[in-house]
This record gives structure tokens, sequence and C-alpha cells, in this order.
């Protein structure tokens, strides 16, 4: 009887452990959940550099703008000699090939833009899906822990009541023994 209680009581033991790596394997899984939703906001800093490089070449480009009308109007104003009209048609003619670059780089820096707001809104999407799972399996890991708990003690109260019943089979021998 005696080995009997004891392997009921080392058998109680075991799913008390079983319980508590359950428990620690879950808090694992939640701290890998709340890093990766963390690490979604870095996404946004780069599209606001973007986005200031973009304003950037924009006033760029309104003033190349500017310097092209300001030329392009001194040279329909008759200034004397050939040799200033040809050095304001190459200016012109520079300036319109430095506005053109500009208004090439800012139509690629408008797709990144474009292309990183679509990457970020992806992310966000995918962490608050992944937030959304968290709250589930959380809610679900609670209930879990609250059955967990519930279970252990009433291993708890199953063993203590093993334990008495085992003292009073000793004392229970111990007095037939004596007799």
């Amino acid at each position: 009887i005696e080995e009997e209680m004891n392997a009921k009581v080392a058998g109680l033991q075991r799913r008390l452990d079983e319980l508590a790596r359950s428990l620690e394997s879950r808090d694992a899984q939640i701290a890998e959940m709340q890093s990766t939703i963390d690490g979604a906001g870095v996404g946004q800093v780069q599209i606001d550099s973007l986005q200031d490089e973009v304003d950037r070449l924009r006033g760029e480009l309104a003033s190349e703008r500017e310097r092209v009308r300001e030329l392009e109007s001194q040279a329909g104003a008759g200034e004397p000699g050939a040799r200033t009209l040809e050095r304001l048609q190459q200016e012109i003619r520079s300036a319109q090939e430095q506005r053109d670059t500009h208004l090439n780089r800012l139509r690629s820096l408008e797709t990144e833009v474009a292309e990183e707001r679509g990457r970020l809104q992806e992310v966000e999407a995918a962490r608050d899906a992944l937030r959304k799972d968290m709250a589930t399996r959380s809610e679900s890991l609670r209930k879990e822990i609250a059955q967990m708990r519930e279970r252990a003690e009433a291993a708890e109260a199953e063993k203590r009541e093993m334990r008495e019943e085992l003292a009073g089979l000793r004392a229970r021998v111990k007095a037939l023994s004596e007799e």
C-alpha cells in the first residue's frame, strides 16, 4: 500500500512539473510574439526620410524652372551680341538638363515612397494580425493556466489526502504490529 501511495505521489509530482514546463513554454511564445510586434515601426522612419528628399527635390526643381524662365526672358529681350545670346542659350540648355535630371529623380523617389508606404501598410496589417492573434492566444493561455492551476491544486489536495491516508495506514500497521 505504501509503495502504491508513493507511486501516486510521484505521478502527481510529475504532472505538476509538466504543468510548470508548459507554462514556461507559453510565456516564451508570448514574449516572441511581442518582440515581432515591436519591430514593425521601423518602416515609417524610412518613408519620412524619402519624403524629405522628395520635398527637397521639388524645391530645387521649382528654382531651376524659375532660372530657365529668367534665362528665356533674357534671351528674348534682345541683348546685344551674339556671344551673349549663345551663352544664354547654353545656360538654358544646362538648366533644362538639370531640371530633367531633378524631375527624373523626383519621380523615382515618389515611386520609392509609394512602395515604402505599401510595405509599411503590409507590415502594419501583419502587426495588427499578430496583435489580434496574440490577444486570442493570451486569453486562451489565461484560461489554460487557470485550468492547470485548478488541476495542480486538485493534485496537491489529492497528494495531501494520500499522505494523510498513508500516515493513517502506517499508524494502523504499527498498531497492528504492536498487538
